[in-house]
C-alpha cells in the first residue's frame, strides 16, 4: 500500500500524467461511483482545474483524457495500437455499440475502418447527409404543424436537439428514432 498512496493497485507510477488526488488501493473507483450521474461535469471542472491530460486510476485500470484534437489525431492515427479499448470498455460499452468499429481493436478495427472507407467516398457521404438530414427535417415540421395545430406547448430548444439526434441516428444508422415525436 505504500508503494502506491495516490493510484489504484495494479497502475504503475506516471509521473508524467496529472492525477486527481485518489485513495490508496482503489484509485478514483469510489469518487467515481458517487460522480457517475455527473461524471461529464465533473471531468470539465477537472480539465478546468489541471488542465488537459489528466488521468485517474481503477484497480488495473487507467484511464487518460485526450481531449486535445493533436493527442486525439496522435491516437486514432499515429499510434493507434498502443491504445486499445479493452475487454473492460468494450465489455460496458457493447450493448450500445455491439461489436463494430467503435468497439473493435486491432485487425478487427483495421478491417471495418477499410470497409468504412470505401463506403464513405465525398459523394455518397454528402447523399446521406442531405437525405438524412432532408428526412428529419420533414418529420420534424410535420411534428411542429401538428403542435401548432392543437396550441400545444413545447420547448423549441428540446426540439431541436432531439432533430440533431434524429439526423444523426438516420446519417449512422439508417434508421428513426422518431425523436421529435418523443
Amino acid at each position: 500500500m505504500a508503494s502506491s498512496p495516490n493510484r489504484a493497485i495494479f497502475t504503475s507510477d506516471r509521473p508524467d500524467l496529472v492525477h486527481p488526488p485518489g485513495l490508496p488501493i482503489v484509485g478514483h473507483f469510489f469518487g467515481n461511483i458517487r460522480r457517475k450521474e455527473r461524471q461529464h461535469e465533473h471531468s470539465l471542472a477537472n480539465l478546468r482545474k489541471r488542465g488537459y491530460g489528466t488521468a485517474a486510476t481503477l484497480p488495473g485500470i487507467r484511464v487518460i483524457d485526450i481531449s486535445k484534437p493533436e493527442w486525439i489525431e496522435y491516437v486514432q492515427k499515429a499510434n493507434f495500437d498502443n491504445y486499445p479499448k479493452g475487454w473492460i470498455f468494450t465489455s460496458v460499452t457493447s450493448d450500445f455499440w455491439g461489436v463494430g468499429i467503435f468497439n473493435a481493436d486491432g485487425n478487427p478495427w483495421y478491417y471495418q475502418r477499410k470497409i468504412i472507407s470505401h463506403i464513405f467516398s465525398v459523394s455518397r457521404f454528402k447523399s446521406v447527409i442531405s437525405s438524412s438530414i432532408r428526412r428529419a427535417s420533414e418529420d420534424f415540421v410535420t411534428f411542429l404543424d401538428d403542435i401548432a395545430s392543437n396550441k400545444n406547448d413545447y420547448m423549441l430548444s428540446d426540439g431541436f436537439y432531439r432533430f440533431t439526434m434524429e439526423s444523426f441516428n438516420r446519417m449512422a444508422f439508417v434508421t428513426s428514432l422518431f425523436c421529435p415525436t418523443s
